[in-house]
């Protein structure tokens, strides 16, 4: 079924005038996005501004629309001057000229109005590109002395004559242009006539200014700056050229209502239509893609696709700002924020001003939103950004919820349907005037409070593994808004924390928490749990789950140093020691034990957090049982070697990875420590036999104990590689060499001159088993990747084969 949609106006006459304020609400309705904010300085894109962000086909919308020159028109001799005086019986319009031209924007039919003998009457119409604009003339009486036409933008005309029946019809797919039209009286006498307008959207395409450009080959050439209101139909996609100098950056933004059909973009680099350089695919009412400065000149292609075969409207813009010359600017400053304060006993109601480390900081250019200079802080919250700075032009710095520690990067991010990062932005200033120092605080008072402590407590918990490691990890997202909630309370899954924010247990603040679900990032990517998820707080559980969420608050105490766990609730709190082996102060029965005594029964993760802390902390007077302390360096080489890789080495206690196979791993590699661990499973009940249950087959035996480094094209071969002979391949994408590497030490050079061609395989055969790794160039892993093409199916992008 056709869709009505309002047109947009033609801002000429005082009557369009007062209709504007109720035009306008229409006019963004039908074309582009709702209440999302845009990207950059001013690009909100709303019914308030569309005089300034989404004016159509270089028409500005409020006040710059200027009929044709049509004194000198005339249509078969006769003068058709719009300030004739005409003198003859007016209808209730009274007299009209293209000046006062009656304003069409919807259907609508008009009856018994008077054509003067030799004078016209005028109508304006302005409709969304896309739209079916029909006008039916109908005179009274037959013949007819009327003429009817189209009266274009740049003066061009399109005449209808009147048929035998007295019926005149003109058609058009509109442009988005205004559009008069003209009806003339050429006789000496007047006429009485009707005339109906109708305003459709078309179920199908119709031609549009940059229509066919259905392919990369046939894509529209953009001369920026550019707008227009076109639409995504079935078995259609949209292309569009850019041409974009030295300097240049390229901003295109798509305005549509989301719930009609999901619009997405690529841009491809004009010679690579197999890579998109840049992608904007949320579920948002708009899609905005940003690049540059250039540094050289480039063409891009933007490929506008409806989602799943998805069809809908959409308004785009673009332009291309270009940076020429320009001179080195920096600006310093610091970024903090406010925490909460919390005891033991929940929020005190104080605030604590914490600087920000590891922070990232941009400077943006206010005229179009680009980013001209990105920085990160210090430990001491400090920075200093250098950008390209241009006369003329005013920039601000931005602090954004997102981080940077040793390698590792950390995200806060909302939960719309685009979601976006957090930040606070200084005030705007020239380049040449910049001051002396941005101080930029996130208040918690504004949800860039919370957002910013997840990022300076990840931060902790990224610097404390890679003091353990080198190896690095995907970025971690945070997904969080204040006020809403998520039915899991906080939970993390695939490199992302879906982290509650509401009011009654905000976790935005819960140090704890945050760390808590940090470590079962930390587990999936670095050591192994068999955790199948679940309930888990305030009761016993399958000895599977109890180490799961065990181990993530263990994780969670050894990065802080601290035994307990705090978790702040709306006036409430929850108060955990793992060491004192009590909630809010006191013991309880189920934090020691199992539900039947056995290791196949329930029990609490406190029991598991406990015994971690205990094996992990030195004695103390209150606990003189506990003599085993292997402290962070123990825990995490457990963690890292022992669960790392391809998961436990040996299986001990009840299937799969639980409490037992920690206990067992400590047993193996620290000489003579049995008696003691068992005092501190004792301690909580937990029905293991220490020495009995051990098995320490695994030594020596299928362990990932080498690795391979490449450093200024030396392959070393790095890890337990001492006394051990290894045959080293290394392919090239036309070549495979092979030879025999003798390492009496460790490290040991495999191999020189390696390149991001080369792959590279080193392995060695032994009476415990195998040892092996390999190390993959860049260049090397997209040949293995292949040229699969990315296309889209019905669970997403699929990269397809031949």
């Amino acid at each position: 079924m056709s869709e009505r949609r309002a047109a947009w106006p033609h801002r000429r006459g005082n009557l369009l005038r007062r209709a504007l304020p109720a035009l306008l609400p229409l006019l963004w309705a039908a074309a582009t996005c709702g209440n999302e904010p845009g990207v950059g300085a001013d690009a909100d894109i709303s019914a308030t501004d569309v005089d300034a962000e989404f004016d159509t086909g270089g028409i500005d919308a409020v006040a710059d629309a200027v009929p044709p020159d049509t004194d000198t028109q005339t249509d078969g001799g006769a003068d058709l001057a719009p300030d004739a005086d005409v003198g003859c019986a007016d209808d209730i319009f009274g007299p009209r000229t293209d000046e006062t031209a009656i304003p069409v924007d919807e259907d609508a039919e008009f009856v018994g109005l008077a054509a003067c003998a030799g004078a016209e009457e005028w109508f304006v119409v302005r409709a969304p590109s896309g739209t079916a604009v029909g006008v039916t003339v109908t005179p009274a009486a037959t013949p007819s002395s009327l003429r009817a036409a189209w009266i274009f933008e740049n003066g061009a005309s399109e005449d209808a004559t009147i048929d035998r029946s007295g019926v005149a019809r003109l058609d058009l797919a509109s442009s988005g242009d205004a559009v008069w039209v003209r009806i003339a009286n050429e006789s000496e006498t007047d006429e009485v006539y009707g005339v109906r307008f109708e305003l459709v959207v078309s179920d199908t395409c119709l031609a549009t200014p940059e229509e066919p450009n259905d392919s990369g080959d046939a894509a529209f050439v953009v001369e920026s700056p550019w707008e227009l209101e076109t639409r995504i139909c079935e078995d259609d996609e949209d292309w569009y050229r850019f041409a974009v100098p030295i300097g240049g950056t390229l901003t295109v933004e798509l305005g549509f209502t989301h719930a009609d059909g999901d619009i997405d973009v690529e841009l491809f680099a004009a010679e690579d239509l197999e890579r998109p350089v840049a992608v904007s695919n949320s579920a948002a009412d708009e899609e905005r893609i940003q690049i540059g400065p250039q540094a050289v000149a480039a063409e891009y292609l933007l490929r506008v696709y409806g989602w799943e075969g998805a069809t809908n409207r959409y308004a785009i813009r673009s332009t291309i700002f270009v940076e020429e010359g320009g001179f080195p600017a920096n600006v310093t400053g610091t970024v903090a924020y406010e925490d909460r304060r919390f005891d033991h006993e929940g929020f005190t109601g104080e605030l604590d001003v914490r600087l920000l480390g590891g922070g990232l900081v941009e400077v943006i250019r206010e005229r179009d939103g680009a980013t001209v200079g990105t920085t990160t802080t210090g430990t001491d919250g400090a920075f200093a950004a250098v950008f390209l700075a241009h006369d003329e032009q005013r920039y601000r710095v931005r602090a954004i919820s997102a981080g940077e520690f040793d390698g590792f990067r950390v995200e806060v991010r909302d939960r719309s349907g685009a979601p976006a990062l957090y930040g606070v932005e200084g005030e705007p200033f020239a380049a040449d005037e910049a001051p002396a120092e941005v101080a930029l605080l996130a208040r918690a008072s504004e949800p860039t409070g919370g957002a910013f402590n997840v990022v300076d407590i990840s931060g902790l918990g990224f610097r404390f593994i890679a003091a353990h490691t080198d190896q690095r990890s995907p970025t971690l997202t945070y997904y969080w808004q204040d006020g809403l909630s998520y039915s899991c309370g906080s939970c993390y899954s695939d490199s992302a924390i879906r982290l509650g924010g509401q009011v009654e247990d905000p976790d935005q603040y819960d140090d704890d928490i945050i760390l808590h679900e940090f470590g079962h990032y930390f587990v999936h990517h670095f050591s192994a749990d068999a955790s199948s998820g679940g309930t888990h707080r305030d009761r016993q559980v399958d000895p599977w789950l109890a180490y799961g969420e065990g181990v993530a608050y263990f994780w969670s105490s050894m990065v802080r140093a601290d035994a307990t766990m705090v978790d702040n609730y709306l006036g409430d709190y929850r108060f955990i020691d793992y060491e004192a082996v009590t909630q809010q102060g006191v013991a309880r029965d189920d934090f020691v034990g199992t539900t039947d005594g056995t290791l196949s029964g329930r029990l609490r993760e406190e029991i598991v957090a406990g015994i971690l802390w205990d094996i992990y902390d030195g004695a103390s007077d209150a606990e003189p049982f506990d003599r085993v302390a292997i402290g962070a360096e123990g825990s995490m080489r457990i963690l890292l070697d022992y669960f790392g890789g391809d998961g436990i080495p040996v299986d001990v206690g009840l299937r799969n990875v639980e409490l037992t196979d920690y206990l067992n791993a400590v047993t193996c590699w620290y000489e003579d420590v049995a008696v003691d661990l068992q005092a501190v499973v004792d301690d909580r009940e937990y029905p293991y036999d220490v020495e009995d249950g051990a098995n320490c087959d695994f030594k020596g035996a299928g362990l990932p104990d080498v690795s391979i480094e490449v450093v200024d094209g030396v392959a070393t071969l790095v890890g337990k590689v001492s006394s051990t002979v290894y045959d080293v391949h290394v392919e090239t994408a036309l070549a495979l060499g092979k030879r025999q590497v003798r390492c009496a030490s460790s490290p040991c050079v495999a191999a020189r001159g390696v390149g991001s061609g080369h792959r590279i395989v080193a392995v060695a055969e032994g009476p415990d088993g195998v040892s092996a790794a390999s190390w993959v160039g860049a260049d090397a892993a997209r040949r293995l990747h292949g040229g699969g093409r990315v296309a889209f199916g019905a669970f997403g992008r699929v990269r397809t084969y031949r």
